[in-house]
């Protein structure tokens, strides 16, 4: 499998994970199992669970509409099922959750609900993680985790699927003008480095804060001494569309994304499930002088 060769901005955002503190990664589940189905998987498990009607080829924005009619019809069938998917000591992930946890980032943001981004972190990285509703900016974000979407402790009795943002009613709430996530996410967007990786920021809730992110950058900027120079990266596949249909999709979505004052920073997924993720982590990883970067291999003869 090639590695793309480097471009200014994929050297920009190079330079931004590896320094010290000068990221926050916002990651979505593509970095903590195969991204491949992973959700449709969940959805699919839950509603199966309850004896909720679920078809696959159903858009990924009605299985919000799905949960709520899980929750509604079961909900303790909906907390089995996550007990086994989230499950604390087994874990189906990749490894480039363990190459995120050796970079020292500003702090990590993720949509995911598992355990593992807090549990796999390395306490001389990170002090403390926040789990929705708790998101405070007043103590700063350096050293932080923060869960925006909730956090799934299977090992805890009372873990419960209503506690999360998952089925749409939930969403209504958490996104709402007057609730706090929306100001943090805010707060987040106009202030600091970002890169997201295994997450797509043109998602309905987000994208729209990124908008209005956008606005006030603009309107904070002429009156800033330094200039806003803070940086939006994403991590995404290099279009690789065999139809005409697909490739319309690809050129679509990546429109989407620069109209977000987001960067594209291309990986190769010729192999398929999203693989040049990894491969480009260890690629920059390797080149660095991270202090904890793993012995080279070595044979009894070297």
């Amino acid at each position: 499998m090639a590695i793309l060769p480097s471009t200014p901005d994929s050297d920009e955002a190079k330079g931004l994970l590896l320094a010290n503190r000068k990221c926050v990664a916002f990651l979505g589940a593509g970095i903590t199992k195969p991204p491949g189905g992973t959700w449709k998987d969940l959805v699919s498990e839950i509603a199966a669970r309850c004896g909720v009607p679920f078809d696959k080829k159903t858009p990924t924005t009605e299985y919000p509409r799905v949960i709520d009619r899980c929750i509604s019809a079961d909900e303790n069938g909906c907390n089995d099922v996550l007990r086994l998917s989230l499950a604390k000591h087994v874990v189906s992930s990749r490894t480039a959750l363990t190459d995120i946890h050796r970079l020292e980032l500003k702090s990590i943001i993720t949509t995911n609900f598992d355990p593992w981004v807090g549990d796999r972190s390395r306490q001389s990285h990170y002090d403390v993680i926040h789990v929705y509703p708790d998101l405070p900016l007043h103590l700063g974000t350096t050293g932080r985790i923060y869960y925006l979407h909730g956090r799934f402790p299977s090992e805890d009795p009372g873990a419960s699927i209503t506690k999360l943002i998952f089925g749409e009613n939930s969403f209504v709430d958490a996104y709402d003008t007057s609730a706090l996530l929306p100001g943090f996410l805010l707060n987040l967007f106009i202030y600091e480095n970002i890169i997201f990786i295994g997450f797509d920021p043109t998602e309905k809730y987000v994208s729209e804060i990124l908008r209005k992110s956008i606005e006030i950058r603009l309107e904070i900027q002429p009156a800033s001494i330094t200039g806003n120079t803070t940086k939006r990266f994403l991590m995404i596949p290099n279009p690789s569309g065999k139809t005409p249909a697909e490739r319309a999709r690809e050129a679509a979505h990546i429109t989407a994304v620069k109209a977000l004052d987001i960067t594209p920073v291309y990986y190769d997924n010729s192999m398929g499930d999203h693989v040049g993720i990894e491969e480009l982590l260890s690629k920059w990883i390797g080149e660095s002088r991270l202090a904890d970067r793993p012995a080279s291999l070595k044979t009894g003869f070297d």
